[in-house]
């Protein structure tokens, strides 16, 4: 339904042009004409001549714009009405300030989540073909925080080395790891000083069964004569 706009017309025993419902009209929603706003002076003194609009949404854009000055000239009053963690204009210290929390939240959670994953890790010794209670929190670390806080681990300066081996084992079981990933650990892995983690990084990459694995493999110069022969052996099965 649509009505036919009216003359503004002072209400009866009034000198305010304010709004009235039964003298002004507007556009009902839906209707294609584009708003407007009375240009000519107005007829008499009174309210805002916005009683003229004949578009709701034009109230409703003067007021956000008139509530967005008042945000940004008076941040207290703006922090006073919208409830907290929201942001608010001139606020940016506050907002660094949670940044930084969240961030430090998040390595917090992280750091916890690892010192549990390597405590079950040393807990039992990690044995082919039996399920290792660790595989579970592995995977869930994995699918967290990515592979790339657990190789900072594993080849830091004072790494244990059996538990690297460890955990380089546990990675071959699992399909968490990128082809990338796959690629920096056993490199690492060929390069520890440990021959039991240079075994588990072989081993790793039996298990992946990744033959773009074949060139780092091939590229190894291994010292010592058995595990020299399992990385020919190995890189010659991925090749196919």
């Amino acid at each position: 339904m649509r009505f036919e706009p009216t003359m503004h017309v002072l209400a009866q025993g009034t000198n305010s042009n304010a709004y009235d419902v039964s003298v002004h009209d507007f556009a009902p929603s839906g209707s294609t004409e584009a708003p407007r706003m009375l240009v000519e002076d107005s007829p008499t003194l009174g309210s805002s001549e916005l009683s003229f609009v004949r578009s709701l949404k034009m109230v409703a854009l003067a007021t956000t714009v008139a509530s967005t000055v008042t945000f940004m000239s008076d941040p207290a009053m703006a922090r006073a009405l919208v409830r907290e963690g929201l942001p608010v204009p001139g606020e940016v210290r506050q907002l660094a300030g949670m940044a930084s929390t969240v961030v430090h939240a998040a390595v917090e959670s992280r750091t916890r989540a690892l010192r549990s994953l390597l405590a079950a890790v040393d807990a039992e010794p990690v044995e082919d073909g039996v399920i290792h209670p660790a595989e579970r929190e592995l995977s869930a670390f994995l699918g967290r925080h990515g592979v790339s806080s657990l190789h900072e681990a594993m080849f830091q300066a004072r790494a244990n080395s059996g538990r690297t081996a460890a955990l380089l084992r546990l990675l071959g079981r699992g399909d968490g790891v990128d082809a990338t990933a796959r690629e920096r650990l056993l490199l690492a892995g060929l390069e520890a000083a440990s021959v039991e983690v240079r075994d588990a990084a072989v081993q790793a990459a039996e298990l992946w069964d990744d033959a773009a694995l074949v060139t780092t493999l091939r590229a190894h110069k291994e010292t010592t004569p058995w595990l020299a022969d399992y990385v020919a052996r190995v890189a010659r099965d991925l090749e196919g």
